[in-house]
């Protein structure tokens, strides 16, 4: 026992190690060590060797059995201290990320908001743009454009003036051009002149303005007619000085029942279409603005499901929604689809009208222009891949807004089936010369594409001035 003392307490005591785990572990040893100087010293004390033998394989399983326990417990409680770091760190780190997260959010909530200001402003700006406005055999340029909101809403619910103003004799060859509006009489759209703008901005000064005017000289029938659509334009619209008219869709309406209908699979063609729908319009840029688009033309599949929906539809579509209602211009396209030279039958299936249209310009165009047509037929470039497009959209692609919003005012008045052929050649004869200059394939179709774009104000009112002839070019169009 004496030895045992002296080898429990004559031991020095282990150098300091560095670390928690590596001091624990280097006690475990020394643990370790006295157990087995423990046996062999009680060892000597058996005077029976296989006693002995015996006695000192029991202490050592029971020693290193206890030493085992004691090094699981120290593992365990090592995980423990490292599954609670890790646990705290992957707190921290949660948390950092949804900071994160919360920041991005912000972020692009006041991007989504700042873009949303900037297309409203936008809108604000396109809206106080003037433009010219077909009323019966007269051209009111340079006007507000509420004016044309007003008008179409008439045309809409006043069908007795639209017969006044598209009886015979009313819609000659050349419309006079009317600006009887001081505020009005300056510089045409394209120069953007502050007298312009100014009467973009008049609204019912405009209209009372017009209205007097009519009032004090004599009309023959062409102009009484004028006079009571300015009358019912100032007095029957349901206008809200700085809102416009209201938006509200009625419940049971046919609107709303359409809606309520659905048109089966292919809104899903309409889903893909819309977002192609004049995407630089700040209208159009918005989700709203195409929410209304495609509720519209969702309506009139579902009311006319021969037609259903084609390519092209959209974009007179929208060229109504920029100036009336929802509800209205679902109206008013059904009139211009179904009544007048209805667009109707370009979009029937299989197309048969639209190619019969197309070989009418063919041959049109080889009667008032054989060279130029001739020139086109030697580089591939048949009417189907310029012209299909024009009539299709009625103008609306790829030309400017305010030829589209011009050939539907004109659509809406006169029963006249060649009007768009016509429109089609006045194009033809403005683009001959650049066209003849041409030999490529490609530099023909981006010319025929792209120039009417950069033409002035005054090419575009005159080609459209053309889509009213005289009876003798009437009747040559129409053969």
């Amino acid at each position: 026992m004496e030895q045992q003392g002296r080898v429990g307490k004559g031991r020095p005591s282990p150098p300091r190690r560095r670390g928690f785990l590596a001091g624990i572990a280097a006690d475990l040893a020394d643990f370790a060590e006295s157990v087995g100087n423990v046996v062999s010293s009680a060892g000597e004390l058996l005077l029976d060797n296989e006693l002995r033998r015996k006695g000192a394989d029991v202490i050592r399983q029971e020693a290193s059995k206890t030493i085992n326990e004691a090094q699981r417990g120290l593992e365990a409680g090592a995980g423990r201290v490292q599954q609670g770091a890790r646990a705290r760190i992957g707190a921290g780190a949660q948390k950092l990320q949804s900071v994160l997260r919360n920041i991005e959010r912000q972020i692009q909530d006041f991007q989504r908001q700042q873009q949303q200001r900037d297309l409203q402003s936008e809108l604000e700006h396109h809206q106080k743009l003037p433009v010219d406005i077909q009323i019966g055999d007269q051209v009111y340029e340079d006007m507000p454009q509420q004016m044309r909101s007003r008008f179409w809403y008439v045309l809409l619910e006043r069908p007795d003036l639209v017969q006044a103003l598209s009886r015979r004799g009313h819609m000659p060859s050349r419309p006079g051009s009317v600006a009887p509006l001081s505020a009005s009489a300056g510089p045409s759209a394209e120069g953007g002149s502050t007298a312009a703008g100014a009467a973009a901005e008049a609204g019912d000064d405009t209209l009372q303005s017009l209205v007097e005017h009519l009032s004090q000289v004599s009309l023959d029938a062409s102009r009484a007619a004028q006079a009571s659509v300015f009358q019912a334009m100032l007095h029957e619209v349901p206008w809200v000085q700085g809102e416009g008219m209201p938006q509200d869709i009625d419940p049971h309406g046919q609107y709303a029942q359409l809606l309520a209908a659905g048109c089966g699979a292919v809104e899903d063609v309409i889903v893909r279409d819309v977002p192609r729908t004049f995407p630089e319009h700040p209208l159009f840029a918005t989700r709203d603005g195409q929410q209304r688009l495609l509720r519209l033309l969702k309506a009139y599949a579902a009311a006319d499901p021969e037609v259903g929906y084609c390519q092209g539809m959209a974009f007179p579509a929208g060229v109504l929604l920029m100036y009336l209602p929802e509800e209205h211009a679902f109206r008013l396209f059904q009139r211009m689809m179904l009544s007048g030279p209805t667009l109707r039958r370009l979009y029937l299936p299989g197309l048969d009208f639209l190619k019969l249209e197309l070989s009418r310009f063919e041959l049109l165009l080889s009667t008032h222009a054989p060279q130029l047509h001739q020139h086109l037929l030697d580089a591939g470039l048949p009417a189907l891949l310029y012209a299909a497009q024009w009539l299709m959209t009625a103008y609306a692609c790829p030309f400017p807004i305010h030829v589209a919003a011009r050939v539907i005012d004109v659509l809406l008045q006169a029963d006249d089936e060649a009007l768009l052929l016509r429109l089609g050649l006045a194009v033809m004869a403005a683009l001959q010369q650049g066209l003849l200059e041409l030999d490529d394939f490609e530099a023909l179709i981006t010319h025929l594409k792209v120039k009417p774009l950069s033409w002035p104000m005054h090419m575009h009112r005159k080609d459209l001035d053309i889509m009213l002839p005289n009876e003798s070019a009437a009747s040559n169009t129409q053969s």
